[in-house]
């Protein structure tokens, strides 16, 4: 059974999530799941998917290779091989941005998630993380975000998802640039309330005056 971090409500189905190892997590800059014989079906899934999204067309446009001419099919596998690869890459990367307390930064975190992806949910931190899932529709895929806490730095993670909980090899680039945007939004509210609070000290008189 997989380990669950929800909303408190209940129109967000009840999916399960691959456990994370927090501590290698933070260390590594990159989500660690624990293994389980779920995670391991998930990577043979996925190995497989690789091999044929990037090795059958390679072969093929190799084996066909016959004169100049045809190496621009070579390219073009070469630079989706590329694409591949570097979604594969940034898929478990983790973000990292710098910020105040665990608490302030929590807040903060939700304010930016609620305003960029509906987040309508309480979500408490458990074991210094908090995790919201949408499961993927007829028309679209699912998502999971990952915010990880560690003193005061906060670690961001979008990993796009179908099936149910199936990773998708193919959105590690864009999820990647959307926690980058996420990363200047939060380090933008927290410059403008700390801004807020500067000019309101301001305005208090000092003791001396």
């Amino acid at each position: 059974m997989k380990s669950i971090y929800i909303g408190a409500d209940l129109s967000y189905h009840m999916a399960t999530f691959y456990p994370i190892d927090f501590n290698k997590s933070i260390e590594k800059k990159q989500l660690v799941y624990k293994t389980n014989p779920d995670l391991i079906m998930e990577y043979i899934v996925l190995g497989l998917s690789l091999i044929l999204t990037i090795g059958v067309p390679s072969f093929l446009a190799i084996i066909t290779f016959k004169s100049l001419s045809d190496i621009f099919q070579i390219l073009l596998c070469l630079l989706w091989d590329g694409f591949i690869i570097a979604n594969l890459i940034l898929f478990r990367s983790l973000v990292k941005v710098e910020g105040k307390s665990k608490r302030e930064n929590k807040n903060d975190i939700i304010k930016i998630l609620s305003k960029d992806y509906q987040l309508q949910n309480e979500h408490p931190m458990r074991n210094g993380m908090i995790r919201d899932i949408k499961v993927d529709s007829f028309s679209r895929w699912g998502r999971v975000i990952t915010c990880l806490f560690d003193d005061n730095a906060v670690y961001l993670n979008v990993t796009t998802v179908y099936k149910g909980d199936s990773f998708s090899c193919f959105n590690g680039l864009l999820n990647y640039i959307r926690c980058k945007g996420m990363a200047k939004d939060f380090q933008r509210l927290q410059s403008a309330i700390l801004e807020d609070i500067e000019e309101e000290n301001k305005d208090i008189p000092s003791d001396n005056q």
